[in-house]
C-alpha cells in the first residue's frame, strides 16, 4: 500500500492526535511534546523517508507509547520536503 504524502507539520499534527486519543495513554502522556521528525534513506527505514531520533520532552512512562505511534505513522506516511 503506497504511503500518504504529508508534510512534517501534518505527520506530527497525526502524532499529536493519535497520543491525545489513544486509549491506552495515560494523562501524563497526552500533554508530551511531540519529537522533531528528521529526514532519512528510505532503503535504511524500512521504506520510510523520515525517522525520530530524539524524544526530548516525553517522559519514560510514555516512551514506548511514542514510539510504537511513530512506528505506526512511518508504515502510512511518507514525508513531503
Amino acid at each position: 500500500m503506497p504511503r500518504l504524502r504529508r508534510t512534517n507539520t501534518e505527520i506530527r499534527s497525526e502524532m499529536q492526535r493519535r497520543l491525545a486519543e489513544g486509549a491506552e495513554v495515560n494523562e501524563a502522556c497526552k500533554s508530551c511534546d511531540v519529537p522533531t521528525l528528521r529526514f532519512t534513506f528510505p532503503d535504511n527505514n524500512n521504506g520510510c523517508n523520515w525517522c525520530v531520533d530524539v524524544y526530548p520532552t516525553v517522559v519514560p512512562e510514555c516512551l514506548i507509547v511514542m514510539k510504537n505511534i511513530a512506528q505506526g505513522l512511518m508504515l502510512e506516511y511518507h514525508m513531503l520536503d
